[in-house]
């Protein structure tokens, strides 16, 4: 006899979607999204963003705006779309990013060529106690009837994003429909100006990619052929923008510095001359639209495309004479920097190694709390510690991520664009830790030894991808690897006396 079971959702889950961002620029980007997908081609569309005393409002004047069908639509969640290249593919984003920057909000809007405007409110949207929400939406005239008009105001504002860096992710991550003319965008009474991309040498392309897949979750449909579409250039020597191609989804830019597996300027700084634009709406997004899945049959497809694309540009580039070459002290000073981190990173394996706490192998079971407890042990006032024992006992879970990021090849010194302190690239098989001698603080410091030494431990210390990104744990790996360098080149330069 079989028995029949059924999947169930807690409606708690929903308020932790309001946790899936990484900061408020991303969260804000997610209503403006919304707006974009709502574009009448052809009509004028403004998105005003207002962040002041405590709330923040994006409100579209323009567009298809809401009625009450629609509004109930919106607050379907998981809701998906099946219209070709729309940026709300999951039904989950404005929903999540309004329960992220604060705890209530209002939301006003009317449809195009109606003439009254629906209203609902909520004053505390992560709760969820009471199960899945009903509201009855108030009903007023239209204080611009027959244009679509839809209001959202995020109040008991929590995370208030930084007005300069909002600006500044505005203005390239929606330049392509701000330079068309599709949409203004104003922040607090100011217009955002779209990024300056301008070009000396560029060239549009448009070419068929055959074979996609469909880029929403559990649509079967296969639409055949999609177009691929951009330009690529190299941009003005006075520029100075950062390099890229800039890849978008209805002219909303997701990756502003895409090289499609092309070297980048890691390996050569002339590569930041590298500019364009290509539009991929037709390939998977994930769920925050801060990246594509790149693992996707369709963007496989295209990076194969676009790296054929980019050759010429990329051959041209490369054979440029590069400007502001390390000298051969600075190699040196990068090697040696190198065996510090090498020589300290072994000596914290050992004392790993002698309270048998390893963590050398990829995939180990981490240590239980109480493992964990009983690596560091007691000591007494004033006594000394052992000739291997750091001051400050590592963090049992780091050992082994530090160990395989430790596999690197080498260091080596490059000039790159001025932004990038540094890079850890693949090459000829293994890994390389590349210091930018553009960078300010590189310069500031004429590239002593001690900053290469800490420009290491900050990459050492990073988290993985697939890690909890968090803050105390960075800091104190950090200061940890700094602590037995600096040991290290203490003892050389007392002979070897510790």
């Amino acid at each position: 006899m079989k028995k029949s079971i059924r999947e169930k959702m807690d409606p708690a889950l929903l308020s932790s979607l309001s946790f899936n961002f990484r900061n408020p620029t991303e969260a804000v980007c997610e209503l403006i999204d919304n707006a974009v997908d709502d574009i009448i081609p052809g009509e004028p569309m403004t998105i005003t963003i207002s962040c002041r005393r405590g709330s923040l409002s994006v409100t579209c004047k323009g567009g298809n705006g809401m009625d009450l069908e629609t509004l109930e639509g919106f607050l379907h969640w998981g809701k998906q779309t099946r219209e070709k290249g729309r940026l709300g593919r999951y039904g989950q984003g404005g929903k999540a990013a309004m329960g992220y920057l604060g705890c209530g909000w209002v939301i006003r809007a009317n449809p195009h060529g109606g003439d009254t405007q629906f209203i609902i409110r909520d004053e505390n949207w992560r709760d969820r106690s009471n199960g899945l929400k009903e509201y009855v939406a108030e009903e007023t005239r239209s204080p611009v009837p027959g244009v679509g008009v839809v209001q959202v105001e995020v109040r008991q504002l929590e995370r208030k994003p930084n007005v300069k860096k909002l600006r500044e992710d505005l203005s390239w991550r929606y330049a392509p429909l701000i330079r068309k003319g599709e949409i203004e965008l104003v922040l607090n009474d100011k217009r955002v100006e779209p990024e300056d991309i301008a070009s000396v040498k560029s060239k549009p392309f448009k070419i068929r990619i055959k074979d996609v897949p469909s880029p929403y979750p559990g649509d079967k449909r296969q639409p055949g052929h999609q177009l691929l579409e951009g330009w690529l250039g190299i941009k003005k020597a006075t520029s100075d923008l950062k390099g890229g191609i800039r890849v978008s989804v209805s002219g909303r830019v997701v990756v502003r510095d895409e090289y499609f597996g092309e070297k980048t300027p890691a390996f050569k700084a002339s590569l930041n001359n590298l500019v364009g634009e290509v539009e991929m709406g037709f390939i998977p997004l994930k769920l925050n639209k801060d990246d594509f899945d790149r693992d996707s049959p369709g963007w496989r497809k295209c990076a194969t495309v676009m790296r054929r694309i980019m050759k010429p540009y990329v051959e041209e580039l490369l054979a440029r004479k590069e400007e502001e070459l390390p000298s051969d002290e600075e190699i040196e000073r990068a090697m040696l920097a190198r065996d510090f981190i090498f020589k300290a990173l072994e000596r914290l394996e050992e004392v790993y190694r002698l309270k048998g706490k390893s963590g050398t192998a990829e995939g180990q079971k981490p240590p239980t709390g109480v493992e964990e407890k009983d690596a560091v042990e007691p000591r007494e006032e004033g006594e000394s510690r052992g000739p291997y024992e750091p001051a400050t006992p590592p963090p049992p879970s780091a050992v082994g991520k530090r160990k395989r990021k430790a596999k690197w090849g080498d260091f080596d010194v490059r000039p790159m664009e001025e932004s990038i302190r540094s890079v850890v690239v693949k090459e000829k098989g293994r890994n390389t830790l590349v210091i930018n001698n553009r960078f300010p603080a590189y310069r500031a410091s004429r590239g002593e030894i001690m900053y290469m030494v800490e420009t290491a431990a900050v990459e050492l210390a990073r988290p993985e991808p697939d890690e909890p990104q968090d803050a105390a744990t960075y800091h104190e790996t950090m200061n940890i690897i700094l602590a037995e360098v600096s040991r290290e080149i203490m003892k050389q330069k007392r002979g070897g006396r510790r």
